[in-house]
């Protein structure tokens, strides 16, 4: 005590928290980011797992109402009594480097030796993105929960039922919530005047589109993807809000944003291990509602029929002999074309490579599997003709089925794209028989390359369209292809 007063420790100069910056060992924007590592002050042991907090680009931490609320989230968690794990708070030095990429630099930086021991002993369990943006266009404070990782991965429910149940304890439980970064508010007008007043009806027209809208947020990259890449819970909490309404004070919003932050991560500091027991592949039509693995399993089986039917109708009625040369061959040429198309992808990134490649051996392939046979038979009776096509359609058949299988277990929102789009063409015509309505999925392939092409020479440099060739690209849609183009050529 001094003059009658006590003394009180400055927590920012306690052992317990320490900062690094990453900008003094690299000179790539990307690696230019600070870390904040907040230990607990009175755990009886070392922690072994870490929380992972990423919060957005800030010039002057004291001038930002986010970052002011961030740095007292510091000072409470330096003093509280029941924190069992280290928090890590990590933030770019750059507002050129999206969020994105810095969160996948930080990943690779902990992984390796380029950031100090200290940062890198504890497993990483649970990361948080935490960005806030405030504009006079939105009408209230609403907050889009982004859980899509790339290839269709998915946190634990249980950590977007924690992100629910922290924000609506400080907020309140009115507090809008949507699971995909879609203004859907012409979806909802449209409900609202087209189906029947009433509770059922329009509460299921709403939650459909807000379904159809989370399917569709996979084919976006959220800021935590990394993470979920890496077996790491991961989810990106996105604040829109009115501006300020006095400027003497601090954004309430932005400061309710990090209490409930704060709330979250003392819940996940009573875990002792990762999230495990409950599900792990959903579609979410609201924040409170989930459609499980077990349920969508049933729509993706019925897309799927049409194919399990031709083959059945194939094997049992219209095939009366199979074509072993021609059914296999065709089958082994798709195969061979997606595999070498996957290599060549997890060899090389350059897309000039890419397109070489698929064109020279989509085009050697399709010279021996189709034209060399045809050329060599030019005599083959019209039923020989018609035993062909309806053995390479049973081979295509199957081979989607066993392509879109995986698929209908990982990444449902890509299946029902890929769904529609194949199992009409390999099931629903009947190649074997003498109609030219065969001629109409081979004319629609030709088109969708032409326009591929296209897009592909006119938009270089737009990385988001000049590279067409990801895995399922590769894998589904270049074999896919090539079957369809065999089956109405012949």
């Amino acid at each position: 005590e001094e003059g009658g007063g006590k003394k009180e420790i400055n927590p920012y100069l306690t052992p317990y928290i320490s900062c690094h910056s990453q900008s003094q060992s690299s000179k790539e924007e990307s690696k230019k980011y600070s870390v904040v590592k907040i230990d607990p002050s009175l755990a009886p042991t070392t922690p072994v797992e870490a929380l992972v907090l990423v919060v957005p680009y800030a010039s002057n931490w004291i001038e930002s109402d986010l970052h002011l609320s961030i740095l007292t989230f510091m000072e409470r968690m330096i003093k509280s009594p029941w924190l069992a794990k280290r928090i890590l708070i990590v933030s770019p030095q750059q507002n050129s480097t999206s969020m994105q990429q810095f969160v996948e630099q930080f990943l690779e930086d902990s992984a390796s030796i380029e950031l100090p021991m200290a940062y890198t002993n504890s497993i990483l369990r649970q990361l948080v993105v935490l960005d806030m943006h405030a504009s006079t266009e939105y009408k209230r404070d609403q907050f889009v929960i982004l859980t899509q990782g790339e290839k269709g991965v998915v946190p634990n429910l249980d950590l977007i039922s924690g992100v629910r149940v922290s924000l609506r304890n400080v907020f309140g439980s009115q507090l809008p919530m949507v699971m995909h970064p879609f203004d859907l508010t012409w979806w909802e007008a449209m409900v609202n005047s087209h189906l029947p007043r009433g509770k059922v009806w329009q509460e299921w027209g709403t939650d459909f589109g807000h379904m159809v809208a989370f399917m569709a947020a996979f084919w976006r990259t959220s800021p935590h993807a990394a993470a979920l890449g890496r077996g790491i819970d991961s989810v990106t909490i996105q604040a829109q809000l009115r501006p300020n309404r006095d400027s003497r004070f601090a954004h309430k919003a932005a400061v309710d944003t990090v209490a409930s932050i704060e709330h979250l991560f003392r819940g996940l500091n009573s875990l002792s291990e990762r999230l495990h027991h409950n599900v792990n592949q959903y579609l979410l039509p609201s924040s409170g509602k989930f459609v499980s693995h077990g349920e969508y399993l049933l729509p993706a089986i019925l897309l799927m029929l049409p194919l399990v039917l031709r083959v059945i109708k194939l094997l049992v009625k219209d095939l009366g002999k199979f074509q072993f040369y021609r059914g296999l061959s065709s089958a082994a040429g798709a195969i061979f074309i997606g595999s070498a198309l996957v290599y060549c992808y997890a060899a090389t990134e350059k897309v000039e490579t890419m397109q070489t490649v698929a064109i020279v051996v989509y085009a050697v392939t399709l010279l021996l599997v189709f034209f060399k046979p045809k050329l060599a038979d030019r005599i083959a009776t019209a039923s020989q003709k018609k035993s062909e096509q309806q053995s390479i359609q049973l081979m295509a058949c199957m081979l989607a089925l066993y392509a879109h299988v995986p698929i209908a277990l990982s990444h449902v929102s890509l299946l029902v794209i890929s769904a529609l789009v194949w199992v009409p063409l390999l099931s629903f015509v009947d190649y074997g028989g003498n109609t030219k309505l065969k001629l109409i999925p081979g004319v629609l392939m030709i088109v969708a390359v032409i326009l591929m092409l296209l897009v592909v020479f006119v938009a270089t440099g737009i990385n988001d369209v000049s590279i067409p060739w990801g895995l399922y690209v590769c894998s589904i849609v270049v074999p896919m292809h090539f079957l369809v183009v065999i089956l109405s050529l012949g």
